[in-house]
């Protein structure tokens, strides 16, 4: 009995590590600015996980929106009146301001849409398909191919340059003159608004904050992690991962104040099958 329970405890410490718990403390999270855009995280709040729920963690408010629309990967513009997002392989944008949802690019059997995105100072977005980055202009409807990325990526403010991976190697392409330069070893790079910062993953449960001008680092550790992204004023970043309840299959928003090494959960239950890409400005 004693080596049983040695063993469950050992058991235990390795799942829960450094998560949130051992160095969660009451952050104020009255103060977290922005909102977050993000599929429903439970059945209750939309019955058939349809629709997007904006999150105000500031208040612990949601809101469902699209409520009839299977859509998921949403991504704010600069100002939060428009969201793209993927809506049954198709790609579509959403007017909140006035209510409106239309298709910008329509899906059929040689497309497959991934990482839709704005573009920063541009009327475009741009998305994968095929391992192939494009940029596609909202006014002229044009598409234009940039190069081969088979990984999600980011863009810089000034929407010259982005970050993505390839096997475990983080690049840095420019846009203008096509240039590809090679960062770090890590993989699924996200800039920090200021661009001051880059997040990255070295494993599934390893996130790590690089401050740029100095080279120091930040560490998060858990079980898996799958979604992240900086809050507004890029004082912290909320994290995406599995579950820390036992044997449980569910996921969890976590905020993580990397400066401090400091956590808290933002939305404790997320339903497995429910987690996705989110945006937070």
């Amino acid at each position: 009995m004693i080596r049983i329970l040695i063993i469950l405890s050992l058991v235990s410490t390795f799942l829960i590590g450094c998560r949130v718990g051992e160095n969660q403390i009451d952050l104020n999270l009255k103060t977290l600015p922005g909102i977050i855009v993000m599929r429903p995280p439970t059945l209750k709040m939309s019955e058939h996980g349809r629709g997007l729920d904006i999150y105000t963690p500031g208040e612990n408010k949601h809101s469902l929106i699209l409520k009839e629309q299977n859509i998921y990967n949403p991504q704010f513009n600069k100002d939060k009146s428009k969201i793209v997002a993927l809506k049954q392989g198709d790609i579509v944008e959403y007017d909140l301001k006035n209510n409106v949802l239309k298709t910008l690019l329509k899906s059929n059997l040689n497309t497959s849409f991934l990482y839709v995105k704005y573009v920063p100072n541009r009327s475009e977005i741009s998305f994968i398909n095929d391992n192939r980055l494009y940029v596609y202009d909202i006014p002229s409807k044009i598409t234009t191919y940039v190069t081969s990325v088979s990984s999600n990526y980011c863009w810089s403010e000034d929407g010259d340059t982005f970050i993505f991976s390839d096997q475990n190697q983080v690049y840095e392409f420019n846009v203008k003159d096509k240039s590809n330069r090679p960062l770090f070893k890590g993989y699924d790079p996200q800039y920090s608004n200021n661009n001051q910062y880059l997040a990255y993953l070295l494993d599934q449960g390893i996130l790590i904050v690089k401050e740029i001008d100095t080279n120091r680092e930040w560490k998060y550790k858990t079980n898996r992690i799958y979604h992240y992204t900086f809050s507004p004023d890029d004082s912290y970043v909320a994290v995406e991962q599995d579950s820390t309840k036992w044997l449980s299959t569910d996921k969890q928003l976590i905020i993580w104040d990397f400066k401090n090494g400091k956590s808290d959960y933002l939305i404790s239950f997320i339903m497995d099958g429910l987690h996705g890409d989110f945006d937070w400005k």
